[in-house]
């Protein structure tokens, strides 16, 4: 079926039948019927030619490898090694190889190494009296989950706060901002409902019985990878707790006084309160920045000759060490 790009066709032993003249009595006739999507069965005939694919557990140089042929094949050893197969198939011909024991004992090897050779040989002597023709690519098949596009390790990005090391809100500063990306793999049921692929994840994978064999021989794989060292690592659940409303500076204007009228030089004296050692305090008039003052007691001198006559703003920023922002104004009338 799938070297036929998914269609089948009925078994049939008996082609024809004759009388003693050669006269034909009953013959067998095609009856084709499309069994699965064209394009799946081209896909999946696609990954059991793949040698490379294969070669990260069997070598590149393995008995289902054939250069220069297009051949499919899948390997598959039972419980106890009781039964060692291998399927294959090329544009005409399918090929099954069972090795086991009569008495249903155990051997001692896998598939691939009992019933390989045996595969290998049959090929590769029948390449010599059999054209076998190639095989149809398959439109490359994209999906939304990652999983069953090939992918096996999912990643996500995660905005973290330099100062707490926990998740960034609203509140946290642009600069104090870091994205981190976390990477994490499962097994393929995490991701996918076995009777719904294509639809959403499912919410309690752990409910499928055969998660957590699969998930354990996973999570031991990755522990045991140098290369995967931070795989599933677990990201910060927790919101940052250093750039809240209660941790901004509190300051207060002592000098002048709102609505105070001033003459053209003014000193600003400020009292400061903060839980975080603060970084350093900047002076505004009219939004125009003055100064600067990395020293308690933070204060400075305004020159206010080229300002206009009647109310003008001053205003005051704070800044400490991890950027909480606090700020005070008054408005003073010009003499």
């Amino acid at each position: 079926m799938f070297s036929n790009n998914g269609v089948r066709n009925p078994i049939a032993s008996i082609l024809k039948v004759e009388d003693a003249s050669g006269k034909v009595l009953e013959k067998w006739e095609a009856a084709p019927e499309k069994a699965l999507d064209e394009n799946i069965a081209k896909t999946i005939t696609s990954i059991l030619s793949n040698n490379d694919l294969r070669a990260p557990i069997f070598g590149q140089n393995n008995y289902m490898s054939f250069p220069g042929l297009d051949v499919a094949a899948k390997s598959g050893t039972t419980q106890e090694y009781k039964d060692a197969w291998i399927v294959g198939y090329t544009t005409n011909i399918s090929v099954a190889v069972w090795v086991g024991n009569n008495d249903n004992k155990p051997m001692k090897n896998s598939s691939a190494t009992v019933a390989g050779p045996i595969f290998n040989k049959f090929i590769k002597n029948l390449s010599n009296i059999m054209v076998f023709g190639n095989f149809d690519k398959p439109e490359p098949l994209i999906r939304a989950k990652s999983v069953l596009n090939g992918g096996y390790i999912d990643e996500f990005r995660v905005e973290i706060d330099r100062a707490s090391g926990k998740l960034a809100t609203e509140l946290t500063p642009k600069e104090m901002v870091i994205e981190k990306t976390y990477k994490k793999t499962h097994t393929i049921l995490n991701y996918i409902d076995k009777n719904d692929i294509l639809g959403p994840e499912p919410q309690h994978p752990e409910n499928d019985p055969q998660y957590k064999n699969w998930e354990d021989g996973i999570l031991n794989w990755v522990r045991s990878s140098p290369g995967f060292l931070y795989i599933n690592e677990t990201p910060p659940t927790e919101y940052d707790d250093i750039h809240i409303g209660a941790n901004k500076p509190l300051i207060t204007i002592k000098n002048p006084a709102s609505y105070q009228y001033v003459s053209d030089s003014t000193d600003i004296d400020v009292d400061m309160s903060s839980k975080f050692k603060i970084k350093k305090v900047d002076f505004y008039l009219n939004g125009a920045f003055l100064s600067s003052d990395f020293y308690a007691p933070y204060k400075t001198s305004i020159d206010l000759s080229a300002a206009d006559y009647g109310s003008n703003s001053i205003s005051v920023k704070a800044y400490d060490e991890y950027q909480n922002i606090g700020e005070a104004s008054v408005v003073v009338n010009k003499n």
